[in-house]
C-alpha cells in the first residue's frame, strides 16, 4: 500500500514538474494522441456508471438472434480503434527516429542554474511527457482488450440489467432505468 502511494507521489510530481517547466524549455519528446477517442455510443460526454456500461455492452452484444447486427457492431467499433491505435503508434515511432537523429545542442550548461534548468529540468519534462504518451497508448490497447473480451460472452449475457427500481432491484432490459 504505502509503495503504490510512494509510485503515485512520484507520478504526481513528474506531472507537476512537467507542467511547471513547459515555460522553461520546448520538449524534445513528441507524440502526444492527435485524436479523442469518443465513445462508441455516440456520446463524447460519457461517465463511467451504469448506464454508459449497459449502453456499451447493449452494442457489443445486442442480444440473441441478432449476430448480424453484433457482428456489424463489433467491426464498426474496433476497426476505427485499431485504426486510430495504429496510426498514432506509426507516429511515436517516426517521432522517436526522429529525436535519435536530431543533434540539437544543449545551449549554455556552464553555471549550476542552467544545468538545471536546460537539462535536468528538461530531462524530467521528457521524461514525464513520454511516460504521458506510454500510458495513453496502453489505456487504449486495455480497451481494445476489454471489447474484445465483452464480445467472447455468450449472446445472452447481457440481455438484463439489475436495477434500482422503485426502491427495490429488478432485472431490467432497457438501459434508460438505469439513468
Amino acid at each position: 500500500m504505502l509503495g503504490k502511494f510512494f509510485n503515485i507521489t512520484v507520478i504526481i510530481l513528474a506531472l507537476i514538474m512537467c507542467c511547471s517547466t513547459l515555460s522553461y524549455a520546448k520538449s524534445q519528446v513528441k507524440g502526444d494522441p492527435e485524436l479523442l477517442w469518443l465513445s462508441p455510443v455516440g456520446d463524447s460526454d460519457i461517465e463511467d456508471n451504469s448506464y454508459y456500461r449497459c449502453l456499451i455492452a447493449r452494442l457489443v452484444k445486442p442480444g440473441r438472434g441478432q449476430a448480424t447486427t453484433a457482428t456489424q457492431n463489433k467491426y464498426d467499433v474496433l476497426t476505427n480503434y485499431v485504426s486510430n491505435l495504429y496510426a498514432q503508434s506509426l507516429k511515436i515511432s517516426a517521432y522517436i527516429e526522429a529525436e535519435k537523429t536530431d543533434t540539437s545542442s544543449s545551449g549554455d550548461v556552464s553555471n549550476e542554474i542552467a544545468i538545471l534548468e536546460k537539462e535536468i529540468v528538461q530531462r524530467m519534462a521528457d521524461i514525464s511527457r513520454r511516460l504521458n504518451i506510454i500510458n495513453s497508448f496502453e489505456a487504449g490497447i486495455v480497451m481494445l482488450d476489454a471489447l474484445d473480451e465483452l464480445d467472447k460472452l455468450p449472446e445472452d449475457t447481457y440481455s438484463s440489467f439489475r436495477a434500482l427500481s422503485g426502491g427495490r432491484y429488478e432485472y431490467v432490459e432497457d438501459c434508460e432505468v438505469l439513468k
